[in-house]
């Protein structure tokens, strides 16, 4: 059991699952099972086991269907509380809209169609080392230029995010924590 290392974090789960379709016609990206297990369940289950049991969940695409599932997070002993976005307001858009919900404490913001394992505590650690006013946890990946590349300073400082299928010479990934 770690001790808790903030008091909220934030699912992205409002996206559309448009590369999984037919799948994601009739079920929503983040409920697509996997082992068993829906994928927003894992990061719940990541949330908790660090000790963080308050988490927003955005919503829009088949938003009711993950609402219906997860339910208040009582199950999960946590509190889970929807951010419901009638017109779906991408990444930036979904977290300014919860923003109330934060309080202006720090926030775990973690998509909802995204498996990872990721040590919550060392990241915390270096976000605070760091004194940043926001942390990015990227990884390499021999793809990335079609997703959208990361420049970081040799300080793993945030230079540049370029756009989808972008590319620039001098790109590197920021250390992950795992």
């Amino acid at each position: 059991q770690h001790s808790t290392l903030l008091m909220k974090a934030m699912i992205l789960a409002a996206g559309l699952g448009t590369r999984l379709r037919p799948l994601t016609d009739t079920t929503p990206k983040p409920l697509l099972p996997v082992a068993g297990t829906p994928m927003i369940v894992w990061n719940l289950l990541l949330l908790k086991r660090h000790g963080i049991r308050d988490v927003v969940i955005n919503l829009h695409h088949l938003g009711d269907m993950i609402q219906h599932a997860l339910g208040d997070g009582a199950a999960f002993g946590m509190r889970l509380i929807y951010s419901y976005e009638p017109v779906i307001m991408g990444t930036g858009g979904g977290i300014k809209q919860a923003a109330p919900h934060f309080a202006g404490e720090p926030v775990l913001v973690l998509n909802g169609d995204t498996l990872f394992e990721l040590d919550l505590g060392a990241l915390m650690a270096f976000h605070r080392a760091q004194q940043a006013a926001a942390t990015l946890v990227v990884r390499q990946d021999p793809d990335a230029v079609r997703w959208g590349l990361v420049e970081v300073t040799d300080r793993a400082e945030v230079v540049r995010i370029t756009g989808r299928g972008l590319s620039e010479p001098t790109v590197t990934a920021a250390r992950m924590f795992a």
